[in-house]
């Protein structure tokens, strides 16, 4: 409101006050004038009865009658000009009140931030200042006039005039979000609209604010995908988390908190963390209580025991979580399962205290090498195999232990086994010592590959196999002196198990089997030989099982060539798991001795004839008797006849020659 006005104003109260005060000292003025002349008559009567007394008295009384009524006028006037001036000053004040709230509501629609307008019942703006203009990008004097549709496309134009009908229906101030395409942009507003009264309270139109919230509307958008994110990540997170308050009662968990710690369906919100876990001891409530003071703790490996007994690693984090204020309002505790992973390395672990160990303990030496054959690695078997220590052959080859051409043959092969990048297995090579001996070894090794299949070295073994190849040797040589022994012994050799079937044959005559050496394997004696030979066979085989061994069994065999005569000697084998009975057969062929053993017979039975024929015949029958006495001897027999004396009796007679 500008000073003219207040001026204005402040006559116009004047003329009215004026009239007023005048209007009151006359009423006064009139009603004293009235009582005076009633009263003051009636008691000049009652006091004087003369004409001059009377007349005297009327002047006094007129005299009186002025004073009296200036006096009143005075206090009138002075009374009804200090309530003039009293309302006049309320007045102004008044007016210079509304004037800076006037003012004040100027500047602040001026300079606000917030879109301020006012319309009329029919829509149209009445007021519209500075920031709704920057708003719509238009001044406030080509708008002023105009009603929403000249602002807004049609559709938001309509949104808006419907909140408008609504507020000027219900007399009652609503406040919406409200989403307006403007030249720079679609942005979003809280908007408060609300009925515009008269004096009267008739409403006239309406007033609005609206602020631009877009900003804040992003921002609470993208607060609430972000805790939505947050709580995606939490609850798809690896670890277990859970917020707990000073009290160390829940606040939230995570479901992979319940998981981790087998709670189920176990509601935690509200519940002490003691209560939960009443296991946990006062070194794990110290933490807590540390972490309530303001610490961040934390480890990689802590076992806990719970009350279940189940043994649990975990890796955790504590951190104290802040109230707007900046006090702590509880903490929050991160806690990860890592029970498989300590397994896992425990397990490792023991494997490798067991590995060294092992390779510490082993006879063997263990060894790696790079790509280029240069040990990186080596075990103190070293220097029980060379005599070197280990920390001498690391960075050397194993050619640099090898005879020249052993170390050229060996290279090629390491050359061939690398460029396939293949295992190798009993690597027969030759070292030397640090003596100068040489030392047969058997070689085993392993390729280590990179993660793109790159060839980083070797790893493997070296036993010490000079022993066993001596003793290969000499098993050689043992072998090839019996493969000799046999072909020399003009015996049969089988090899049968309990039920007769022929398991293997060797004979160096083969025309003296029953039957071809591959139609032999697999059958039986009774399928090969004569029922009586057969039963021979079997019997021997019998006897065998039980003592061991059996010998002397003989039996006849017709082959091509004619009768043949066999002497068995069986031996049963050791038995070996898995196995049935195994008998080794020795079947000799006698049928000389047999034919010498028949004319040995018939010559005694001659002999004994002819003693008694002719006694005198002795020279003969002494002769005879060295002849059989020879066969004897040829047959391996003691010589049956004492013939001693007739080497005496020779050397008695070259004696005396």
């Amino acid at each position: 409101m500008s000073p003219t006005a207040v001026d204005d104003a402040t006559r116009l109260n004047d003329g009215r006050l004026t009239t007023r005060s005048a209007l009151a000292i006359a009423l006064v003025y009139g009603a004293f004038g009235c009582l005076w002349i009633l009263l003051s008559d009636q008691a000049v009567e009652s006091l004087v009865s003369t004409p001059e007394a009377i007349i005297r008295a009327s002047m006094l009384k007129g005299w009186f009658y002025v004073a009296a009524t200036s006096l009143l006028l005075f206090f009138l006037v002075r009374h009804y000009l200090g309530k003039l001036q009293a309302s006049l000053r309320r007045e102004v004040e008044n007016l210079r009140d509304r004037q800076r709230t006037y003012e004040l509501l100027a500047a602040i629609s001026e300079h606000s931030d917030d879109a301020i307008f006012a319309k009329d019942l029919d829509g149209r703006y009445l007021l519209f200042n500075p920031a709704a203009s920057r708003f719509v990008g238009k001044p406030a004097g080509e708008v002023l006039g105009c009603d929403e549709r000249a602002l807004f496309p049609a559709a938001q134009a309509a949104m808006i005039r419907a909140v408008d009908e609504r507020v000027i229906a219900t007399g009652c101030i609503e406040t919406n979000e409200e989403v307006l395409d403007l030249p720079h942009g679609r942005r979003t507003f809280l908007s408060t609209r609300g009925p515009l009264r008269d004096a009267g309270q008739r409403i006239i139109g309406i007033f609005g604010i609206s602020r631009d919230i877009t900003a804040s509307q992003q921002a609470r958008d993208a607060l609430l995908q972000s805790a939505v994110r947050l709580r995606l990540l939490v609850e798809h997170s690896p670890v277990a988390l859970a917020m707990f308050d000073r009290d160390m009662c829940y606040v939230a968990a995570s479901d992979r908190w319940s998981k981790e710690f087998a709670l189920g369906g176990l509601s935690l919100i509200g519940r002490s963390h003691y209560e939960v876990f009443p296991e946990i001891g006062e070194e794990t409530k110290e933490l807590h209580r540390r972490g309530l003071a303001g610490e961040a703790l934390g480890s990689e490996a802590d076992r806990f025991e719970r009350a279940d007994g189940r043994v649990q690693w975990l890796r955790w984090q504590l951190r104290p979580w802040l109230l707007p204020e900046g006090a702590i309002g509880g903490i929050v505790i991160f806690a990860e399962d890592i029970s498989q992973r300590m397994a896992t390395e425990i397990a490792l672990a023991e494997s490798e205290r067991r590995f060294h160990d092992i390779v510490e303990a082993s006879a063997d030496w263990i060894w790696e090498v790079d790509a280029e054959a240069r040990y990186t690695y080596a075990s103190a078997g070293v220097e029980a195999l060379l005599g070197h220590t280990a920390a001498e052959v690391i960075g050397r080859t194993p050619f640099d232990f090898m005879p020249p051409a052993e170390a050229e043959r060996v290279r090629a092969l390491f050359r061939d086994i690398a460029a396939r990048r293949a295992p190798f297995r009993d690597l027969d090579n030759v070292h030397l010592h640090r003596d100068g001996s040489l030392r047969h070894v058997s070689t085993n090794g392993m390729p280590i590959l990179a993660a793109d299949g790159t060839l980083r070295g070797y790893r493997g073994l070296d036993r010490d196999v000079s022993a066993r190849k001596a003793a290969e040797m000499a098993l050689q040589q043992l072998a090839d002196d019996l493969g000799a022994t046999l072909r020399a012994i003009p015996d049969l050799l089988f090899e049968l198990d309990a039920d007769g079937h022929y398991c293997n044959v060797r004979a160096t005559q083969e025309a003296l089997l029953a039957a071809p050496v591959d139609r032999l394997i697999g059958r039986k004696l009774t399928e090969v030989l004569p029922p009586e030979a057969a039963a021979t066979g079997l019997a021997a085989l019998a006897a065998a099982s039980r003592s061991g061994t059996d010998y002397g069994r003989t039996f006849t065999l017709p082959l091509a060539d004619g009768l043949r005569h066999f002497e068995l000697s069986v031996a049963r084998k050791p038995l070996v798991a898995g196995q049935s009975e195994r008998f080794i057969v020795l079947s000799r062929d006698i049928t000389r001795r047999k034919l010498a053993e028949d004319e040995l017979r018939q010559r005694n039975a001659e002999l004994e004839r002819f003693n008694r024929a002719t006694i005198g015949r002795e020279l003969d029958m002494l002769a005879m008797k060295q002849t059989i006495n020879a066969l004897s001897r040829e047959l391996g027999r003691e010589a049956p006849y004492p013939l001693a004396f007739l080497k005496e009796q020779a050397g008695a007679t070259t004696g005396r020659t």
